[in-house]
């Protein structure tokens, strides 16, 4: 009876540590979680405030954009006003130059009336010819004529009687009207002139090409002189 006893008893102390054992190490295992539980609120409360942070500067951020485009889309704005008015004032000074020059064109008289040439005449273009293994271009020929006192006063009264345009020098852009009749330089040569006859009229044209060249400087000189 007391062996049974003292086994029972001996089984019960057994039981008893064994239980100790499991709560202490339940203990030990519950501290454990609940610093691991700690330690996770304490990183989620630090994730909140980097969130936070983060938050409130790209709010910042985001003002400081909106400032910058606003800003900009100003500054663009300003000038695409600027530059419209600049182009307005440009064509407004393109339309106010052609109405004077048109208005200049018309007060300007032209050579067609100054030389009284008929519109309707053509002028006909004097191809060139090869004469003694040469080229020889159609060549025109002008010259000044001058007046006296008593020939030019009545040609005077009848030209500004007729046409009321008083005297002046022709400008240069104003000869694309003049009226040229044009003739073969070679109409009259049959065939080949002999050397000598060659040579005289290679030497007349250039004769008249040197005048030429000379007159339209004196007639260039003379345009300076009036616009002067």
């Amino acid at each position: 009876m007391t062996e049974q006893l003292e086994e029972e008893l001996k089984d019960l102390r057994e039981k008893n540590n064994e239980l100790v054992k499991k709560v202490q190490y339940w203990k030990m295992t519950a501290a454990q979680k609940e610093n691991e539980k700690l330690d996770l609120m304490k990183e989620m409360n630090e994730l909140r405030l980097k969130l936070s942070r983060i938050r409130s500067g790209g709010a910042a951020h985001a003002r400081k954009l909106d400032a910058a485009l606003q800003t900009a889309s100003e500054e663009v704005l300003s000038h695409l006003v600027q530059a419209s008015s600049a182009v307005a004032h440009m064509l407004e000074l393109n339309k106010t130059y052609m109405q004077d020059r048109q208005e200049l064109d018309r007060a300007l008289p032209r050579w067609s009336n100054l030389s009284n040439t008929p519109s309707s005449e053509k002028v006909n273009r004097v191809p060139p010819m090869m004469i003694g293994g040469r080229l020889i271009q159609p060549v025109v020929s002008l010259s000044r004529t001058l007046q006296t006192n008593a020939t030019a006063t009545p040609a005077r009264s009848s030209n500004q009687q007729s046409h009321n345009i008083s005297e002046r020098a022709v400008p240069l852009h104003m000869l694309q009207d003049v009226y040229i009749p044009l003739t073969r330089i070679d109409a009259a040569l049959p065939t080949p002139s002999p050397p000598h006859e060659q040579n005289d009229h290679d030497m007349q044209i250039e004769d008249s090409s040197d005048r030429i060249l000379e007159e339209t400087q004196d007639m260039s000189d003379t345009e300076e002189f009036d616009d002067t």
